[in-house]
């Protein structure tokens, strides 16, 4: 009974092994996938080559050339100037270069920037210029300036131009 016994055992195990050895399991695998994520960037600048001090003269012009400069791959974005003026009392007068004002937000202006593989420079004023009114005095001069300050804000997450001034506002 027991040599039957194990050579029952013995035959199941040889029919096992066997028939365990000749299967054949369907597998697959895929090419391996990376995702890289970096974070978009703006890279703005403000230049202006003609200085910060000017001699006026009544009805004369002054050459002021303030650039705003997005770099090489910045994201699509709504560039913003705002223009302060102290106490100009329409002694200084200029034309924007393409700007279009921002509702609602006196002295800011806007233009939208398409990523590009260069470097893309906005001129501030046309022909670089501030004209002098011929009825600017010397006790005028005192306290005239204008202050020109840039921001860029993404455009991707924003419905308006307002909403993303809204947003600029926050950088000061």
């Amino acid at each position: 009974m027991k040599k039957t016994l194990i050579t029952i055992l013995a035959t199941i195990f040889v029919c096992c092994f066997a028939v365990g050895g000749t299967l054949a399991w369907l597998m697959d695998k895929t090419d391996t996938i990376t995702n890289t994520f970096t974070v978009g960037n703006i890279d703005l600048s403000l230049e202006e080559t003609t200085g910060s001090a000017y001699k006026m003269i009544p009805g004369g012009t002054i050459t002021k050339d303030p650039v705003v400069t997005v770099g090489v791959g910045s994201e699509d974005c709504y560039v913003f100037i705002k223009i302060d003026e102290t106490d100009t009392k329409n002694f200084l007068t200029y034309t924007l270069d393409g700007w279009t004002a921002v509702d609602g937000a006196a002295g800011v202006y806007y233009r939208e920037h398409s990523r590009s593989d260069s470097a893309v420079e906005y001129k501030v004023f046309v022909n670089d210029t501030v004209n002098v009114s011929e009825d600017l005095t010397k006790e005028d001069t005192a306290e005239l300036s204008i202050t020109i300050t840039a921001y860029a804000v993404q455009k991707s997450g924003f419905a308006t131009v307002a909403a993303a001034w809204a947003e600029a506002q926050t950088l000061d």
